[in-house]
């Protein structure tokens, strides 16, 4: 009595599969494939890396602070850790942030702060991967831009100014 159910079950089961779907014209056209942004793109404020480089990674983050930053990794395959450190300044600069310092990193590397009015603070981390003098590496190290991206972090409380101070408030003779 089972085996004639199951039978039965199955054949209506498999009685709908003979049609196959046909898309509509909202799934007939094809998507075009995303393009993969290059470093003028995902960098902000006209900030160019004349320097060969690889976009690593691209993503957001919380910080200690509970901030979002927006971390942006390259890798360079030429070049010395000053070298490129150097060419990070130059364009940092042209395009109007101020240098505001820099401390040793990690192995031989740099973590460099820029501040723009109306931007915020910029970290560029340069973490050189090859040891100074080996040729056989292809990448040389990573540099990491750690952004503030204005549109997702609340605008800083504004300062309280001092009361005026207590004193005679006579302006009359």
């Amino acid at each position: 009595m089972k085996l004639p159910a199951t039978i039965l079950m199955i054949s209506i089961a498999l009685v709908g599969c003979g049609e196959r779907a046909t898309p509509k014209d909202t799934f007939a056209k094809s998507s075009e494939p995303a393009a993969v942004p290059t470093a003028g793109q995902v960098l902000p404020e006209s900030i160019a890396l004349t320097f060969p480089n690889k976009l690593a990674s691209d993503y957001y983050y919380l910080n200690v602070r509970k901030m979002i930053r927006h971390r942006v990794v390259f890798q360079y395959s030429e070049g010395t850790p000053a070298e490129i450190d150097a060419s990070i300044k130059q364009s940092m600069l042209a395009a109007g942030f101020a240098f505001h310092d820099v401390k040793p990193g990690k192995e031989g590397g740099t973590h460099s702060r820029y501040a723009k009015k109306g931007y915020g603070m910029a970290h560029v981390l340069l973490e050189p991967t090859a040891q100074s003098g080996t040729d056989e590496y292809v990448i040389k190290g990573e540099v990491a831009f750690d952004l503030p991206p204005p549109q997702f972090n609340p605008p800083s409380p504004a300062k309280k100014t001092a009361p005026p101070p207590a004193g005679n408030t006579n302006q009359g003779g």
